[in-house]
């Protein structure tokens, strides 16, 4: 059996744990979260210590504590990205942060997404769900083809939506 190595956006995570009322991104999402766990032997979520500290941060310590529950009890285990970050630094010959505010810029997304997409791509996740359909998902292209330039092959974007389509019909139920 083929093990999918999946990260999910924060603000998938934000809208299952913060947003109460009933709406399509809500059902979407929790679509999503069943569906993984209902087939949670195909799926191997990985979660960056980075979205952790990232999470860390912020000043709702509410909203803080239901995220870091979520991305914990979802991850096999929180993987820290500096020592793929130093290796490719290296590979490319430019600092991180640098290459990432060049990325970005190139890809037309914002900074802190181009971070999560090649953290989660050096980590080895094949499949990142997210609801940013504007800057992520709309600019798939234009991120893939900029990874290539640097030889990374960047994972796949989906909507949740989308990423129920595309394993619906490759798992059995």
């Amino acid at each position: 059996m083929n093990v999918n190595k999946i990260s999910f956006d924060i603000d998938v995570g934000l809208i299952k744990v913060w947003i109460e009322k009933k709406d399509k991104r809500r059902e979407e999402v929790n679509r999503f979260f069943e569906f993984i766990e209902r087939h949670d032997k195909n799926f191997l979520v990985i979660v960056s210590e980075h979205t952790i500290n990232l999470i860390e941060s912020w000043e709702n310590k509410v909203l803080v504590d239901r995220l870091l529950d979520l991305f914990k009890k979802k991850a096999e285990k929180i993987l820290d990205p500096k020592e793929a970050i130093k290796e490719f630094s290296k590979k490319i010959n430019l600092d991180f942060d640098k290459f990432t505010l060049k990325f970005s810029k190139e890809a037309g997304i914002k900074h802190e997404d181009a971070i999560s997409i090649i953290i989660y791509t050096l980590l080895g996740a094949e499949y990142f769900v997210t609801l940013n359909r504007k800057h992520l998902r709309n600019n798939y292209e234009e991120i893939r083809t900029n990874g290539w330039k640097y030889g990374l092959k960047i994972l796949e974007i989906m909507l949740p939506n989308e990423f129920l389509t595309f394993f619906s019909k490759r798992i059995s139920p």
